[in-house]
């Protein structure tokens, strides 16, 4: 399997991670408060990552630990982007968090196109451009939850959370990639993970509820474990070998699709997350600005 393949893996991966996590968040949030589910959900995750660097990536894994500059600055962003958007999920639905944070697709352009010279032939693509003008047409359709009354979306505490955390996603991304480039995702991000699971840690026990590990039983700490393996383990690893070999506007592009397929699961478990008629066509628009952006991408690849 060539790299290229593998980085195509790694971003269906990470995006599938992503989809699922805020639904995880909602589940959990009936048993913790969000500073301790951050923290549980992290020091999982980081558990997982270190077993696993110690494993197969044992070298890269001091390489990253001798780079604390990087790896503690992403940490601490890290984690202030988690903790804001952790607390916005106990004041909105699943599908909202998600749209409302694909303002970071914007950010990250401008940022890659600046930043990075070899995304500029993909960023500057008519298809590309097109593409992401689709998906915020999308984006803004689903957010007109009820057109009868308002066709802008109400800017209350979680939409503003949310916004803050898609301009620290923005800036997370392409950081990450930057670090990437010698450093491979994996024993990066372990560190990562470990440090910002402290970060959590002193959240948890200036502002959550310590007790509520106990007291929410072995179910809902099992449902902690299990969601720190896909959403944040592997999803954060994948994403940054992805963007490190495809480009941060394409990836951060692709995960578009991530409110449609967040909606269709989350309708599984709550009412809420129901969209109207101009929901579904936004989201069927942001799909096809999202295949735009993929054929760009491809084009550019083998030019």
């Amino acid at each position: 399997m060539n790299r290229q393949t593998l980085a195509y893996i790694a971003l269906a991966a990470a995006t599938l991670g992503w989809s699922i996590s805020p639904i995880f968040m909602r589940l959990l949030a009936d048993g913790y408060d969000p500073y301790t589910q951050a923290f549980l959900r992290y020091a999982f995750a980081a558990l997982i990552l270190v077993v696993i660097s110690l494993i197969g990536f044992r070298k890269g894994l001091m390489e990253a630990i001798r780079r604390p500059k990087s790896t503690l600055g992403l940490a601490l962003l890290n984690t202030i982007m988690q903790t804001t958007w952790t607390i916005s999920l106990y004041h909105t639905t699943a599908t909202t968090a998600q749209l409302i944070t694909k303002t970071q697709v914007l950010m990250v352009i401008a940022m890659s196109y600046f930043l990075y010279h070899e995304e500029r032939a993909v960023i500057t693509n008519p298809r590309y451009i097109v593409g992401t003008i689709l998906g915020f047409l999308g984006v803004a359709g689903v957010l007109m939850d009820d057109p009868a009354h308002s066709m802008l979306p109400q800017m209350n505490l979680a939409a503003l959370l949310l916004l803050f955390t898609s301009v620290c996603w923005s800036v997370y991304a392409v950081w990450g990639k930057h670090i990437v480039k010698d450093l491979h995702p994996v024993p990066m991000f372990t560190v990562v993970a470990v440090y910002s699971s402290m970060g959590f840690a002193v959240n948890m026990f200036l502002f959550g509820d310590v007790s509520t590990i106990a007291s929410a039983g072995s179910n809902m700490l099992a449902l902690a474990a299990f969601s720190a393996i896909l959403p944040i383990a592997v999803a954060h690893a994948a994403y940054h070998y992805a963007q490190h070999k495809l480009g941060s506007a394409f990836c951060i592009s692709v995960m578009l699709i991530t409110p449609p397929l967040t909606n269709g699961l989350a309708l599984l478990f709550w009412a809420d997350e129901s969209m109207n008629a101009i929901q579904w066509i936004g989201a069927g628009v942001l799909t096809l600005g999202s295949y735009f952006v993929i054929q760009a991408q491809r084009k550019a690849a083998a030019g």
